[in-house]
């Protein structure tokens, strides 16, 4: 778990902190740290989850090979 959670903690400080954010308070810092939480949770992709955001269902793979797009050259 500590992984985790340190691996949180440095995506937070990267993306969020280290990027000159300018925070007044620990009232604003909360409210900053909750939108970064929103946006990790639903919008942010994963590189674990095939790309997909922690509160969203994977999609469905495509076995049709008719809808599958043939690739460009």
């Amino acid at each position: 778990m500590n992984s985790i959670t340190e691996r949180w903690v440095q995506s937070c400080r990267y993306e969020l902190l280290d990027r000159n954010t300018l925070t007044w308070n620990e009232t604003h810092l909360r409210h900053v740290l909750h939108e970064y939480e929103q946006d990790y949770n639903s919008h942010r992709a994963h590189q674990a989850m095939k790309q997909a955001a922690p509160l969203r269902a994977l999609p469905q793979p495509i076995a049709d090979p008719d809808r599958i797009a043939p690739a460009s050259t």
